[in-house]
């Protein structure tokens, strides 16, 4: 199966999919790091473990939602609402004041509109294919969400530490362009 032949929806989850996870990996390994140097050790794990149990239960909920709901409509308001909380902790990191409380509500708004969104881009692929094509759709996703975190976590191994507010700046940019990728070419089925 050649990538031009896949129905284009699967070309937008597929697409849209990787630059979600670079950009997750890109920051999400590095949290602990920032909350625990801007706060301390037990905050961050307290703060990480409690974030952790909010997005199991935002799963659950997204899973509700992604029966119920056009998935298209889910998904353009967990993309915006994503892009808007990274642009909320990208003006969180200006350095001229320390807004970490801000941050960490972004952080939080950002995990929850994330995960409420994922069981509607995985349902994409079974509404977008048949059984004989499911399974190369599957094995060409395995391999771009390997490829896309090992980028995203190269990307934000680099620009982490000195440039965190480009690299924040550069993340709601992505995140802003899958809300528009959504708009434009997700075909509501």
């Amino acid at each position: 199966m050649k990538l031009k032949n896949l129905p284009q929806n699967i070309k937008v989850r597929l697409g849209t999919s990787f630059i979600n996870r670079m950009a997750s990996s890109a920051v999400m390994p590095f949290m602990a790091l920032y909350f625990s140097s801007e706060l301390n050790k037990i905050w961050a794990g307290v703060f990480l473990g409690i974030t952790v149990i909010i997005t199991f239960a935002a799963n659950l909920v997204g899973g509700y939602l992604s029966d119920r709901f056009k998935r298209k409509k889910i998904l353009l308001r967990t993309s915006t609402t994503s892009a808007l909380m990274f642009l909320t902790m990208t003006i969180a990191l200006i350095p001229t004041e320390d807004f970490i409380l801000i941050f960490a509500i972004a952080y939080i708004g950002y995990m929850i509109s994330s995960s409420i969104g994922r069981p509607s881009m995985n349902a994409i692929i079974m509404d977008s294919t048949t059984k004989e094509t499911r399974k190369a759709v599957y094995a060409l996703d395995y391999w771009l969400v390997n490829l896309s975190m090992a980028i995203g976590a190269a990307m934000g191994g680099l620009l982490y530490s000195n440039y965190q507010l480009e690299l924040f700046i550069i993340l709601t940019c992505t995140s802003s362009f899958i809300a528009i990728a959504y708009k434009l070419w997700l075909i509501e089925i």
